[in-house]
């Protein structure tokens, strides 16, 4: 296994492990502890490419602060921006999936008084 695959493999168990913490530090809001867990999966694990060599990529957050607080005139902008539209986007499956669920719960308890 090369340095490559070994990082991501890293990285994937760090967010694996990073949103199970997040998940039980939020057990006293049980629908927020699932969007937190949700969130910083996406944010770990979103991957972009790395200026020098661009078959090699690494999450979009280290890649967004290595640009903006180490190299000098490079644009942290662009996975910034990935950042926030995956954001955005794993908001929009957590509200249809807790709509989902809502729905499918009502039509349970409806059935079960039905009987």
């Amino acid at each position: 296994m090369s340095g490559y695959w070994l990082g991501w493999t890293v990285a994937l168990v760090a967010a694996g492990g990073g949103a199970f913490c997040v998940f039980r530090a939020c057990s006293a809001w049980p629908t927020a502890r699932w969007l937190a867990a949700l969130l910083a999966l996406t944010w770990m694990l979103l991957p972009w490419r790395f200026q020098t060599d661009p078959e090699r990529f690494a999450p979009a957050f280290v890649v967004a602060g290595f640009r903006w607080l180490f190299e000098a005139g490079a644009d942290p902008g662009p996975p910034a921006r990935a950042l926030l539209v995956a954001t955005a986007a794993a908001l929009a499956v957590f509200l249809a999936a807790a709509a989902a669920h809502t729905v499918f719960r009502a039509g349970r308890a409806r059935m079960r008084s039905m009987r």
